[in-house]
């Protein structure tokens, strides 16, 4: 009896491993299919960067965890319209409208901006900024150290003349040069919104002019200028309704100190 009792117990255990090699076997199977049919195929379309805006680790974890329904093409900052539309479609989703993001450099001062002294510290804008309070007369400037460069990715920041500038191009959205601009000066703005004011500055025109020479002094022109009703001029600083610009450039055009530029990106919004 007790040997019966054995015989049955072994057998048991056998087919207790038998269900749970197939169910291994079954699953790696399923595994396997699911990145050859939806998370390669997913991660062919992203950009490959890892800048893990998107919340995730990496491109190939971001594309896991879309085919597990965790997550979405449009998480990802650094993915094109067409790209995003053939992943929705691979992952069965609908088409989403665009709402991808571009960080922007809110001044244009740099070397056209009057100093208060020669900064001589550590390379690094924080330093900068904790040393009385920056080199720059204009508290709204950028400190031109470059630090939201060396953070950068993607490489899309560079100095030019004294100041940080973006390339829309390569710019991932990942927000990692927004933490550190002590001065706040890096925002994020629709992808679409070409027509951008990059200064920050609160000074009245009269102050304005006499610590830089480019930045805005709310002289209202581009306010008169714009059909839409786009722009106003806000504590001396023109401010653009992104909603209601329709990126006609007029504004640019006007702005006798050029600092409303016009990105040129031809990325329109689906409205």
């Amino acid at each position: 009896m007790d040997y019966m009792n054995f015989v049955y117990a072994a057998l048991i255990l056998v087919g207790l491993g038998i269900v749970a090699v197939l169910v291994i076997t079954l699953s790696y199977s399923a595994v396997g299919r699911r990145a050859d049919e939806v998370i390669d195929p997913v991660f062919s379309e992203l950009p490959g960067l890892n800048c893990k805006a998107c919340g995730f680790s990496g491109c190939y974890s971001h594309a896991i965890a879309m085919s597990e329904g965790l997550s979405r093409p449009s998480k990802c900052q650094g993915i094109d319209g067409k790209a995003k539309n053939a992943a929705s479609e691979i992952l069965g989703l609908r088409v989403e409208p665009e709402d991808k993001r571009l960080s922007i450099v809110k001044c244009a001062g740099g070397d056209l901006a009057k100093k208060k002294f020669n900064y001589s510290g550590l390379a690094d804008c924080a330093s900068a900024q904790n040393y009385c309070g920056g080199s720059t007369v204009c508290q709204f400037g950028c400190l031109g150290l470059g630090s939201c460069a060396a953070v950068c990715p993607s490489g899309a920041i560079y100095m030019k003349n004294g100041v940080a500038a973006i390339d829309p191009t390569r710019c991932t959205a990942c927000g990692k040069c927004h933490g550190v601009c002590p001065r706040a000066l890096i925002v994020f703005e629709p992808y679409y919104s070409d027509v951008n004011v990059i200064c920050s500055s609160k000074y009245t025109g009269e102050m304005l002019r006499e610590i830089c020479d480019i930045g805005c002094m709310g002289c209202k022109i581009c306010e008169q200028t714009c059909k839409e009703g786009a722009i106003t001029v806000t504590d001396n600083l023109a401010v653009i309704d992104h909603d209601k610009c329709v990126d006609c450039g007029d504004c640019a055009e006007k702005c006798p100190r050029k600092i409303i530029v016009d990105l040129k990106l031809s990325s329109k919004r689906v409205r």
